[in-house]
C-alpha cells in the first residue's frame, strides 16, 4: 500500500469533491474540513485492504483502478 499525506491546505482539490454527488450539499468549509482529515490510499491488485469482519478505523471510499 501506498499512503500520501493528509491533504490539509488542499482548497484545490474542493471543485473535485463538489462532483461527487454525496458531497455536493456541503458547503466549503466542511470540506475543507474533510480534506484536513484525508488521505489517499492506493493498493495493489491482489492487496488485503481489510479482512471480511473486521473493523477499520477509517472511513474508506474505492473507486476502480485505472491503468496509466
Amino acid at each position: 500500500m501506498e499512503q500520501s499525506g493528509y491533504f490539509k491546505g488542499r482548497k484545490d482539490l474542493i471543485g473535485i469533491l463538489k462532483k461527487i454527488p454525496f458531497l455536493k450539499p456541503y458547503e466549503e468549509k466542511s470540506l475543507v474540513g474533510i480534506l484536513e482529515l484525508s488521505k489517499l490510499r492506493k493498493y495493489s491488485a491482489g492487496e488485503l485492504i481489510t479482512a471480511e469482519g473486521e473493523y477499520d478505523s477509517g472511513c474508506t471510499s474505492s473507486s476502480p483502478a485505472r491503468s496509466g
